[in-house]
């Protein structure tokens, strides 16, 4: 009972040590809290507690401090280090279970997807066999610009079917059911439409210089700066048949046409033009527009509508000489996507002037040696009723009838006869007719 401490511990002997001199046991050197890992499942060790200092921290669920039970207790002293700590609590299976079937789903989803995406199912993929017939029925009857050749829509119609695929195209209206395969429809949905035109564009080699060699432009630079994003809606609305979207395709195209409009188009050369008098009509040239016109063409319109220039010459009907005759002429530049811009200029002139003289005729019958003079007029206007005034030496005109004015008709072509007189031999008095302003004197 000796070996008893006071402090209700059984003593220890520890491997090196031995009891004091003095009768007493030293303290025990045990670590003053309990472990930071799991408690011991099995009994305690059999030997003694290891010497120094503790290796890990108090841990959570351990107390700071045991006290050992009384010597005499209701259990055996322990040996070695705390008392152990509850049971583990019991492993629940759920977690695993559940991950067990998310690794299955995630399986099977993968499976499923590859099965699609090898199949061209559900839009993803390469094409199916009907897809890619699909294809083939729109490359072979698209209303395609003269600038896409036939790889650009082989190319473009494969985006399109890569982008909706042949079943959705049949319920949207692009193609229907033919035997096994397909025919095109030639209408469009807008939004497969621009699809189509977008894919157009991107699968030519160079759109834009290729429509500009179409629409012979000097360069096509600008046409690239539009883009093809905004040079589809033109192509949309141009080449392609909508059953849905027509006015969003109008919108498209006027977009683009504002683009274009920006960059090419500028006011055509003034038409230049020089006029000559003609007979009861006035006869204009023009100058040539110059290879820099381009495609401008020269309207001329001198009491009706614009028509094309025959040559380089019109004349404009005065109806009499000596009017003023003018001519509208208009140099008219008409672009590719249909803008049209316009000069205009007014040229005039004045056809020449009517006039009377005499003329002698060939034989006379008035007397012996006389001779008999016509009084011709030319620049009159067509059946109109005109009055020539006879005078012998600025006064009466001595006539054997007493008549010395005279009405006549003029001819459709406002020419002829106004009237004739007859002189006898060695005749030298000044005669003279007059018509209006105009006067002829009879040559002696």
């Amino acid at each position: 009972m000796d070996n008893i401490l006071t402090t209700g511990r059984p003593a220890a002997l520890h491997e090196g040590r031995s009891i004091g001199m003095s009768g007493q046991n030293p303290p025990p050197t045990w670590p003053r809290g309990g472990p930071s890992g799991p408690p011991p499942s099995g009994p305690p060790p059999s030997g003694p507690p290891p010497s120094g200092p503790p290796t890990q921290p108090p841990g959570k669920g351990w107390p700071q401090a045991q006290s050992a039970p009384p010597p005499f207790g209701g259990g055996p002293p322990y040996f070695g280090g705390p008392p152990p700590g509850p049971p583990p609590p019991p492993r629940r299976r759920w977690p695993i279970i559940l991950a067990g079937v998310l690794a299955v789903l995630l399986v099977a989803g993968l499976s499923v997807t590859a099965w699609a995406y090898f199949t061209g199912r559900f839009g993803v993929g390469p094409l199916s066999a009907k897809d890619k017939a699909a294809a083939s029925a729109i490359a072979d009857g698209v209303e395609a610009p003269g600038w896409a050749d036939t790889d650009a829509r082989e190319c473009a119609a494969d985006e399109l079917v890569h982008e909706t695929r042949s079943a959705e195209l049949k319920k949207r209206g692009v193609i229907e059911a033919d035997g096994d395969g397909w025919t095109y429809t030639g209408e469009w949905q807008f939004s497969d439409a621009t699809t189509y035109a977008e894919a157009l564009l991107d699968c030519s080699d160079d759109w834009a210089e290729q429509i500009g060699d179409e629409w012979e432009l000097e360069s096509s630079d600008c046409l690239a700066d539009i883009g093809a994003s905004t040079m589809a809606g033109f192509v949309v609305a141009e080449n392609l048949t909508l059953a849905e979207g027509q006015e969003e395709a109008d919108e498209g195209r006027a977009e683009a046409v504002s683009a274009l409009d920006e960059c090419y188009v500028a006011d055509p050369p003034e038409p230049s033009a020089k006029s000559r008098p003609g007979y009861r009509s006035v006869v204009f040239k023009f100058d040539d527009l110059g290879p820099e016109a381009g495609k401008a063409t020269l309207q001329v319109r001198d009491d009706g509508a614009w028509k094309p220039l025959d040559g380089n010459t019109q004349s404009v009907d005065t109806d009499a000489g000596g009017r003023k005759g003018c001519i509208d002429a208009q140099v008219e530049a008409t672009f590719p996507w249909g803008t049209s811009s316009v000069t205009n200029k007014r040229f005039c002139g004045t056809s020449k002037p009517p006039r009377i003289w005499w003329v002698r005729a060939k034989n006379c019958s008035y007397t012996a040696g006389c001779t008999t003079w016509d009084l011709r007029y030319e620049g009159f206007s067509s059946y109109s009723s005109e009055s020539v005034q006879l005078f012998e030496n600025g006064g009466d005109c001595n006539s054997e009838s007493g008549q010395c004015k005279h009405t006549f008709l003029t001819g459709a072509t406002g020419r002829g006869l106004a009237v004739s007189w007859s002189v006898y031999p060695g005749y030298t008095e000044r005669f003279e007719a007059r018509i209006r302003k105009m006067t002829a004197q009879l040559p002696n």
